[in-house]
């Protein structure tokens, strides 16, 4: 019984801890510019990774003494475990081909010290690395400015560049994947308009609980990055991973909260499925605030202040995010291939097809070309002026400081548009 009790609680402790992560974040540096999110960041990533099943330990604004310290027991626990993931967002450096994190209080820097008073990337592959599955460390730095610190020996560029990240390695045979939230030598956004993420973190938080291959996963990363910024960053990743499947959100999950009322969700992104009020069509009219009529300025603001089935955190979508929510479809029947007679054929039944399927209003521009807009949509416009039907919707796309990008919902067609006209905002988080 006895033989029997022991095995039973030895099988549990395996249980217990089969994923474990070590997630840190530093944010309240004293001798370096800070930062706002680090934290909010960490949080987030603590409760997704516990959702996908991860004993998490969470570890903020530490020195290089404690966060060695808690490295080394993360290490022990990473030895009995299948997989194990290190989170770290903060400041982080690269010099002379080395990667560092800043942990907090570390001044007096120099070339010859910086062993010592830094945390080498290394240390976290090397934790990692114990598992007996895989590991993997995501790396969420250089966020808003490179590391200005003085350091002596190293030269600091007028841009800073000089400080940035290095591109990550990884050994054969250590099994592990190293994200870094952008590209050597560049910049990571701390936030996304002014929110309270960063949007590697953002992307993390949504798409790893896929039941993915991580490099499959790490793609699908990269992507909601880039659409989060505008293309402006992009995480890069490096593995020694083999020919099987890694995968951190494979096995037993809670199943997924219920989409809240008010909301509807397309691959993850949530948006508003009541973009106008009763109020729009005379507010509009009157030219005046208030529904969802606003001019660019004023559509951002209403959007970061909403909160929405229980959710904050609401922006206005990207040009793609737009595009995309509203389901608008183009297809050019004519153009170059109006002497085809067999390629107009197969173009016009495709289209036919997706109008029959989706039950969208069909509109063809004088050039020829015709859209498809979701019908909740087309439907609930409020109309204008007695006449017809009209809606334009902002898009957080920027040309320059007087110039957005705009969608019209009654016909999809797109255009640049001074920000001072009013427009409807439709937003997504």
């Amino acid at each position: 019984m006895r033989i029997l009790l022991l095995i039973l609680l030895m099988t549990l402790g395996l249980i217990a801890n089969d994923k474990v992560a070590l997630v840190i974040a530093n944010k309240n540096y004293t001798n370096q510019t800070g930062l706002n999110n680090p934290i909010n960041d960490a949080k987030l990533l603590t409760q997704t990774l516990k959702s996908m099943g991860f004993e998490v330990t969470p570890i903020y604004n530490k020195s290089k003494t404690e966060l060695s310290r808690e490295l080394d027991t993360f290490a022990n626990k990473a030895r009995n475990a299948k997989i194990a993931v290190v989170y770290y967002a903060g400041h982080g450096v690269g010099v002379n081909g080395v990667n560092y994190l800043v942990p907090i209080g570390a001044s007096r820097l120099s070339v010859y010290n910086l062993g010592s008073k830094l945390m080498n990337l290394e240390e976290l592959k090397g934790a990692v690395s114990e598992a007996k599955g895989f590991g993997v460390v995501f790396f969420d730095a250089c966020r808003n400015s490179f590391f200005n610190e003085v350091i002596e020996g190293v030269a600091l560029s007028k841009d800073g560049a000089s400080r940035a990240l290095v591109q990550p390695t990884v050994r054969r045979g250590q099994n592990i994947l190293v994200s870094f939230s952008t590209k050597a030598g560049k910049i990571a956004k701390d936030d996304v308009n002014d929110g309270d993420h960063s949007p590697y973190a953002i992307a993390l938080s949504e798409k790893l609980p896929l039941n993915k291959d991580i490099r499959l996963v790490m793609g699908g990363v990269k992507d909601r990055v880039r659409s989060l910024t505008q293309y402006q960053q992009q995480p890069v990743n490096e593995d020694s991973l083999g020919e099987r499947t890694f995968c951190l959100g494979c096995g037993t999950q809670p199943p997924p909260p219920p989409v809240p009322t008010g909301v509807t969700t397309i691959d993850g992104l949530m948006y508003q499925n009541q973009p106008f009020s009763s109020q729009d069509k005379s507010n509009y009219d009157n030219n005046k605030n208030g529904g969802r009529v606003w001019d660019w300025q004023g559509a951002k603001n209403y959007c970061q202040g909403l909160t929405l089935g229980g959710y904050s955190g609401w922006r206005l979508p990207t040009r793609e995010e737009l595009q995309k929510v509203a389901n608008i479809e183009l297809y050019h029947a004519y153009g170059d291939y109006k002497t085809n007679a067999e390629w107009k054929a197969q173009h016009l039944e495709k289209a036919q097809q997706h109008f029959d399927n989706n039950k969208h209003k069909r509109n063809r521009s004088s050039r020829g070309y015709k859209y498809f807009v979701k019908k909740e949509f087309v439907e609930n416009m409020p109309p204008l002026n007695g006449k017809y039907k009209y809606a334009t919707f902002w898009s957080s796309t920027e040309r320059d400081s007087s110039y957005a990008w705009s969608v019209r919902f009654d016909d999809g067609i797109g255009n640049w548009d001074d920000k001072t006209l009013r427009s409807y905002a439709l937003c997504v988080r």
